[in-house]
């Protein structure tokens, strides 16, 4: 049988003024980063479509896909990082490199096979 606490929520937990807690969610969105690879290595950008990017971290062994949008106030194009794929957790998975390569590989063929019927 479990036992269940009998102190009613509202003396175990603080009530906060909402703007404090707009300050937690603040310093939860700014994330600890350990390991700032982008910041000391120069990565290497292919835009992929009108909109869309990777970035190759070849010494880190990150691979970044992204969008890419204009700042409002400056005008200058920003990447925003959607997803990292990791080399060491790819390359350690079971099917995660031969996957990848074969769906890359079968784009292709069907990208080719569009261009021909084109």
């Amino acid at each position: 049988m479990l036992a269940y606490a009998t102190t009613p929520l509202s003396t175990t937990l603080p009530i906060t003024d909402y703007r404090v807690r707009g300050e937690e969610k603040k310093m939860k969105k700014d994330k600890a980063y350990g390991n700032k690879y982008w910041e000391s290595e120069k990565g290497e950008m292919i835009e992929i479509g009108p909109r869309s990017a990777i970035r190759c971290f070849d010494i880190a062994g990150k691979l970044q896909i992204g969008t890419i949008l204009k700042d409002r106030e400056t005008g200058e194009e920003k990447f925003i990082v959607k997803f990292v794929i990791d080399r060491n957790e790819l390359c350690s998975s079971f099917q995660g490199v031969a996957y990848l390569r074969g769906l890359l590989d079968e784009w292709e063929e069907m990208w080719e096979a569009e261009q021909d019927d084109d």
